[in-house]
């Protein structure tokens, strides 16, 4: 069993159902989304395949912008008149910034993003009808 996960993470099939389970879970569930996009960005760094990828991805100039905004959130905290807790709590809102490149690199499939597109609508959907 573990022989055979091991071939589909190396051969990069299970990603592109992860991340759908991802996408779906955006719309439906916030605690499946947030155990699944740690999840997720575990296993596209450990993939070397996506690992190049993420090296491309994290020099282009979104990404540097995302990491700009992450730090002058963090910064801010030390400046604000609020409690500190607050403080963290506001910007943990822009942290999830930081997964932005790492999921970049995960969606560079053509067949995964149109999969995923079709997957957050059905999800879009399906939330609509209950």
């Amino acid at each position: 069993m573990i022989s055979f996960l091991r071939t589909k993470i190396q051969n990069e099939e299970i990603t592109p159902l992860l991340l759908a389970v991802l996408i779906f879970s955006i719309p439906t569930s916030p605690t499946i989304k947030s155990v699944s996009i740690v999840l997720i960005t575990m296993l596209i760094c450990l993939i070397p395949a996506y690992q190049q990828r993420i090296y491309f991805v994290i020099s282009q100039p979104f990404s540097i912008a995302a990491f700009t905004l992450v730090f002058i959130a963090y910064m801010s905290c030390f400046w604000g008149i609020s409690d500190y807790h607050e403080e963290l709590a506001h910007a943990e809102k822009y942290f999830k910034l930081i997964y932005l490149p790492i999921l970049a690199a995960g969606f560079t499939n053509k067949k995964t993003r149109l999969f995923c597109i079709q997957v957050f609508l059905l999800a879009s959907v399906f939330v609509c009808a209950i």
